[in-house]
């Protein structure tokens, strides 16, 4: 309590408080308050640390504090913040305070704990299939490297195809990449991507031809003539 480091300090020096108090411009009632657990304003603890020759951690403290603890510009600020408010609201304000610190302490310590994103390299074709929309399109196009959360990848996947086109939402959104196992063993009503005269497809396979989930987009049907070819089965899609 700010009143009993005072009135130590004072009987060290063989000095009485209320004068020495008065001297240095303090208010009345100023003691009285202090008594009862109120602390003084940083410009009393200043003047009173200037004319008793201690220093104001003596003062506040009632001991020196160690010289690697001395306070910022915001500590000193917070410190008069707290002793201009009346001590119901300066309790008010020490719970709040407290309430905070135990606010990010929670989350510092949720953080901590969650497990760290393991990251996973596949290939992602350079040219988008178009679902709906026709994009030149080959087999053998190159595939650049990407770096996708492990978890966002099913397994099994052998690469991805980013889709461009409307026809297989909803299920499927524009701007989606595809997850395609090459190779797959593939049965009417996968979802496929299929190359046509080298334009590649994202659809339904189906005996009659290939569907959509967009009532708005009528089947493909494939002639004999036509070069048809299977790109691998989707089993998956991310989206951002």
């Amino acid at each position: 309590m700010f009143y009993d480091n005072l009135k130590t300090i004072c009987d060290e020096k063989g000095v009485k408080i209320t004068p020495i108090v008065a001297e240095c411009g303090g208010a009345k009632g100023s003691i009285s308050n202090w008594k009862n657990g109120a602390s003084p304003n940083s410009d009393i603890v200043a003047k009173l640390s200037v004319r008793l020759n201690v220093s104001s951690d003596r003062l506040i403290f009632g001991k020196e504090k160690n010289s690697s603890a001395v306070f910022s510009a915001d500590e000193y600020k917070l410190l008069e913040c707290y002793n201009k408010l009346p001590p119901k609201e300066q309790q008010r304000l020490i719970g709040r305070a407290e309430m905070l610190v135990d606010l990010f302490s929670e989350t510092d310590s949720t953080s901590q704990n969650k497990p760290a994103i393991t990251m996973k390299t596949i290939s992602i074709a350079d040219v988008a299939a178009g679902a709906g929309i026709s994009t030149p399109f080959t087999i053998d196009n190159a595939f650049s490297k990407q770096e996708f959360p492990a978890d966002e990848i099913p397994t099994g996947a052998d690469c991805g195809v980013p889709i461009n086109g409307d026809s297989m939402e909803p299920e499927y959104p524009n701007g989606c990449i595809v997850w395609v196992k090459q190779n797959a063993d593939i049965n009417y009503g996968d979802c496929i991507i299929a190359v046509i005269n080298g334009e590649p497809f994202f659809k339904i396979y189906k005996p009659d031809g290939l569907h959509s989930y967009n009532a708005n987009y009528k089947p493909i049907v494939v002639n004999e003539s036509d070069r048809f070819e299977i790109f691998g089965k989707v089993i998956g899609y991310y989206s951002e």
